[in-house]
């Protein structure tokens, strides 16, 4: 039996040796904790074809975390992404399990009014469904 530490290190080390393709067969979604305990020392060459390329809710992270690190990590990520996480970063669920508009959710970064918000209207990204 594999324990969580060992797994812990199994995904440390993945980021640091493996390439995309590797590291995209073993591992479906992000393990926050794991990149966060490596990206402020290795930054993997493929880092941002991850975020671009596989699906944003798979990943692991939402739009806030994703924001704060950007500039931290050097993170690149694309417009489209972008959208796809700022489209449910402003839905909430309140105490009765229901859905809620929840604005105040990005207004934590100024870059989202001023730059962000408009890939709302760039990109597809399923938020009238």
């Amino acid at each position: 039996m594999v324990s969580g530490q060992q797994i812990s290190l199994l995904n440390h080390t993945a980021m640091i040796c493996f390439s995309l393709k590797e590291y995209a067969t073993q591992f479906s979604s992000l393990n926050i904790t794991a990149w966060g305990a490596v990206l402020p020392y290795y930054r993997p060459s493929w880092i941002n074809d991850f975020i671009n390329e596989f699906n944003c809710w798979s990943v692991g992270f939402d739009y806030n975390w994703l924001l704060a690190r950007t500039d931290k990590w050097d993170l690149q990520p694309s417009g489209q992404v972008l959208a796809r996480l700022l489209s449910i970063a402003i839905i909430s669920n309140s105490k009765d399990n229901k859905l809620r508009y929840s604005p105040e959710n990005i207004e934590a970064y100024p870059i989202t009014l001023k730059e962000y918000f408009w890939y709302l209207f760039k990109y597809e990204t399923g938020i009238n469904q």
